[in-house]
């Protein structure tokens, strides 16, 4: 019996990884796509700004979504949400497990942490990985960063 649950351990070890990896995040709302690169890309359907040493590559959603898996080397990615979209919407839909709030020349501005990306840089000692800003325009939410200005 000790066998049993051993090799069956054994075998949970191994295969969790392949099963329980990276959270997937269903970008309901979500309306457009941009991805800051010092590198290029060769991405279909990209409206590109050269802007300094980056490249910004603008992109449908679904332009994005069929492509994601092939975009490797990036500085950031902006998604843009409807003006309307609330913190507490992005809040249920990114798991944010803090955040803290401030204003810049009166737009609002959320600095958080989510545990659905991978990537993130410490501000002020805590995790960062998602800005969020509302604008006139819409609302952006980088990962980690808005590159793209406001």
């Amino acid at each position: 019996m000790k066998r049993v649950v051993f090799f069956i351990a054994i075998i949970a070890i191994i295969i969790a990884p392949i099963f329980g990896g990276e959270q997937k995040f269903d970008y309901q709302g979500v309306e457009k796509v941009c991805v800051v690169s010092s590198s290029t890309l060769q991405l279909e359907n990209a409206g590109i700004v050269q802007n300094g040493g980056q490249i910004i590559y603008s992109l449908s959603i679904e332009d994005y979504l069929r492509q994601k898996d092939l975009i490797k080397d990036y500085d950031g990615i902006v998604l843009f949400y409807p003006q309307d979209t609330s913190f507490d919407k992005l809040k249920n839909c990114w798991q944010i497990s803090w955040h803290y709030q401030s204003e810049i020349e009166g737009m609002q501005i959320v600095y958080a942490f989510s545990p659905l990306v991978e990537d993130f840089l410490f501000l002020n000692g805590k995790k960062v990985n998602l800005q969020i800003a509302w604008s006139q325009s819409g609302v952006m939410v980088g990962l980690p960063l808005i590159l793209t200005g406001f």
